[in-house]
């Protein structure tokens, strides 16, 4: 395949992803809480929107790898796109479903104070943290996108 071609694919696939990461986290929930009066409401679309984005995480993480260690040959590009695939697995196979698990088990009714309340903000922080390193390391590989050869 022609190496242009294939630096395009590279470029739309990380600026898809961490663009989307971006939009995802930083304006569209943000916006969703401050609009919404019903804040359940606005964390479980919240929500939605970050599980869509964690599959096209995982696609794009994968692709990256593939690209970044059989076709560049950068083995630090390589481990951030397995450490970012890590992280989005981590979030929504482990973290994600421990909050929901949380949510549901008091019908979405959180009492401050409460040890769900507790548990669900300690959670909640770990998710966002992760979601932070991830949206950094995207912005990392953006900013370091490989020069044409």
């Amino acid at each position: 395949m022609n190496n242009r071609i294939v630096q395009g694919l590279h470029n739309m696939v990380l600026v898809f992803w961490v663009g989307g990461l971006w939009v995802t986290g930083y304006v569209v929930a943000p916006t969703l809480f401050s609009q919404l009066d019903d804040r359940q409401l606005a964390g479980t679309l919240a929500g939605k929107i970050f599980m869509t984005m964690g599959w096209i995480g995982l696609a794009a993480s994968l692709l990256l790898l593939v690209f970044y260690f059989l076709v560049i040959h950068s083995r630090w590009r390589s481990v951030i796109a397995l450490l970012m695939g890590t992280l989005v697995a981590i979030n929504m196979f482990v973290v994600t479903p421990e909050v929901a698990a949380i949510r549901d088990s008091v019908a979405g009714a959180l009492v401050a104070g409460s040890d769900e309340y507790r548990r669900f903000g300690y959670l909640h922080g770990i998710s966002s943290g992760i979601f932070l390193l991830i949206s950094l390391l995207g912005l990392l590989l953006v900013v370091r996108i490989p020069a044409r050869s």
